[in-house]
């Protein structure tokens, strides 16, 4: 019995907690940015889901009998989320009307790139090193340029595209305000700059802090993220942002937040002792503490 209510003190301790962090955020926020619309990310039709199945299944069995370990992981990683593909895919495609020319800033494995393409824009995919992936990209028929993201000036003309795509890559940079400099060139005026990261002030991300005393929401250990540079040939996670530096870094270069869509998953475990984990239901929490954050900015 004691143990059961300690169980139950626990929980309401975090969840006052969470609670107190999450209601001083939005307060704060809501002031500073008052037309800004927090949303959950909507589910993808399902024609678009089978487009992303299909598309993802063959880049799987393309990479599938390779002992690469990047093209292991492209396997493993389309293999395994094509849904996600998909409902960033019906995020984004409301911001174009017409064919328009979009930059896919870091996409491998090309899920994305190609369905924009089988649109018929133009797509330009960015890669710190297409030739890791040649089967991929020759699959799909796209033409990536090589670019390292935090380093390189961009190979795209300035204003000359109407979005930029950076999908699961920023958290990944080690210079991340040069990549945001290069978007904010090569956008034409009032065009998109939409951005996928892992939000640090998640549910997940303030229980980590304060019970952890780690400063990730998503990240497995700092060795382990590290170490994937001489493993796979990039970074792991740098380091994850909270919305608050996330719009502070874009808006000083001159992008303007206009909404963030929320994602990820509605249960949260909660490692308690060793091998004894409780779940905590995030169904019916606000959007902003749910795992992963969309960005839509917008140049001035």
């Amino acid at each position: 019995m004691n143990q059961k209510i300690e169980l139950n003190e626990f929980i309401s301790t975090i969840k006052q907690i969470v609670t107190i962090t999450s209601s001083t955020f939005l307060q704060n926020f809501s002031r500073t940015h008052p037309s800004v619309i927090f949303t959950k990310q909507n589910q993808a039709p399902e024609d678009i889901i089978q487009r992303s199945k299909a598309l993802a299944l063959d880049v799987a069995q393309a990479t599938s009998d390779s002992e690469d370990n990047f093209l292991t992981w492209i396997h493993n990683y389309s293999g395994n989320r094509w849904n996600d593909f998909a409902n960033d895919y019906n995020s984004i495609q409301h911001l174009v009307s017409k064919r328009e020319r979009i930059v896919d800033a870091g996409a491998a494995p090309y899920i994305l790139s190609a369905l924009l393409k089988q649109d018929g824009h133009e797509i330009i995919p960015l890669d710190i090193d297409p030739g890791r992936h040649i089967p991929v990209i020759e699959l799909l028929n796209l033409i990536p340029r090589q670019c390292a993201l935090d380093k390189d000036r961009w190979p795209v003309e300035s204003d000359s595209c109407s979005i930029v795509i950076m999908n699961e890559v920023f958290e990944h940079l080690r210079n991340p305000l040069h990549a945001l400099k290069n978007t904010h060139r090569i956008l034409k005026k009032s065009g998109y700059f939409t951005i996928t990261t892992p939000n640090l002030g998640s549910y997940s991300g303030i229980v980590n802090f304060f019970l952890a005393n780690r400063a990730q929401a998503l990240s497995t250990d700092i060795f382990s993220e590290y170490i994937k540079l001489e493993r796979i040939g990039h970074m792991g996670h740098v380091r994850e942002y909270t919305i608050n530096e996330m719009c502070d870094c874009a808006e000083k270069v001159g992008f303007v937040l206009e909404r963030i869509e929320f994602s990820g998953p509605s249960k949260y475990q909660l490692l308690v002792k060793q091998n004894q984990k409780i779940e905590i239901d995030l169904t019916n929490s606000a959007p902003h503490l749910l795992l992963k954050a969309r960005y839509f900015f917008k140049k001035q």
